[in-house]
């Protein structure tokens, strides 16, 4: 396996075919830090509590422990909104940190590191995210008396976790673009081969002894994978991984919109760059990997991009234009000049040479 380079990542081991679920996984990234960043600039992550009599503003004035004041008072709702603006943010951070760390290491084909750490982000901390929008008070209730009751692999098998992403995704913009058995499946089954369960077990562990995921005789998981199986990996990972991370994306933004207005959250989303990533990357998920959930996420994704781009008074992009949209947020110039400027550009993104960072 030999270093190249390759454009907007610069070194690195990944084969081409997988760079466009990278890039798109990457751009979904970056706009979720942004989000973290102006929430965090705009003070949003805040609660008011209102409504209080003189007596009870005097007393929270005085108050050493707001939460038991809150707990003292029955103000229940209020306990769990102060809870969701406390949380969110750092679990956000730590999501991105984990998200951000699992793709690297899958582009320097540390494959077991990498899945060892996308583990977390997906399976715990978006089960957390999933409660704070549908049943932020049980959440509040469980996170004050046992927290262990918020672990995501004790919520019940495959139909408890799809009963909660249907409601996740009744709550979530654009939730029709997918489909919430899949996306238990792929999160937490161990009886489906399409399912990222075997990978993050053996990731992080030597031997593993369920049935589905039992150590082969004469082997010890991960550790002795060659150049077919890495390619096998990085096939499943970026076969699934986008459309598991747009769900994220998604799910985060109404949460977030409890502390925004939702016509400013929407405008996050339905960014031409993000739109035309998504369609680039569903163009290169091999037809052997495709299935009809992912097949209708891609016409859910073209149908927003023609209705934003109509919206906007544009032209609806062709296949060549998506590459332009995803890389400079417009269209290619026509003029012989605009070319030139266009070929500069490219010429200079295929030539960077350092590692990714992230942006600050």
């Amino acid at each position: 396996m030999s270093l190249v380079l390759t454009p907007s990542v610069g070194r690195t081991f990944l084969p081409k075919q997988y760079l466009a679920g990278h890039e798109y996984a990457f751009i979904l990234h970056d706009r979720l830090a942004d989000l973290l960043r102006s929430g965090e600039k705009a003070k949003a992550f805040t609660h008011d509590v209102v409504g209080l009599t003189p007596s009870e503003e005097a007393s929270l004035e005085t108050t050493s422990d707001l939460f038991e004041w809150l707990d003292q008072n029955d103000r229940v709702v209020d306990k769990a909104n102060v809870l969701r603006a406390l949380v969110f943010p750092a679990l956000l951070s730590d999501f991105l940190h984990f998200l951000f760390e699992g793709l690297e290491s899958s582009r320097k084909a540390k494959l077991n590191v990498a899945c060892a750490l996308l583990r977390k982000p997906f399976q715990e901390n978006l089960y957390l995210f999933e409660m704070l929008l549908t049943d932020v008070t049980a959440f509040s209730r469980h996170l004050s008396e046992d927290p262990m009751k918020l672990r995501a692999q004790k919520q019940g098998g495959g139909d408890a976790h799809q009963r909660r992403i249907e409601r996740a995704l009744g709550l979530v913009t654009g939730g029709s673009r997918f489909n919430a058995e899949f996306l238990a499946q792929i999160r937490y089954s161990k009886d489906c081969e399409d399912s990222f369960e075997l990978l993050f077990q053996h990731a992080l562990h030597l031997f593993t002894e369920h049935k589905a995921l039992r150590t082969e005789q004469l082997n010890i998981n991960f550790i002795f994978s060659d150049d077919d199986s890495r390619q096998s990996q990085w096939q499943y990972i970026y076969s699934r991984l986008p459309y598991l991370l747009d769900y994220a994306f998604a799910l985060i933004l109404a949460v977030f919109s409890s502390f925004r207005e939702p016509e400013q959250v929407t405008q996050d989303y339905t960014e031409l760059p993000v739109l035309s990533a998504g369609l680039l990357w569903h163009r290169s998920v091999p037809e052997a990997l495709r299935t009809e959930h992912l097949d209708l996420h891609s016409s859910k994704l073209r149908e927003l991009l023609v209705t934003v781009c109509t919206g906007e008074g544009l032209e609806i992009p062709n296949d060549a234009d998506l590459h332009d949209l995803r890389d400079f947020g417009r269209y290619a110039p026509s003029t012989r000049v605009g070319r030139a400027i266009r070929g500069v550009e490219r010429y200079l993104a295929e030539k960077r040479l350092y590692w990714r960072t992230p942006r600050k």
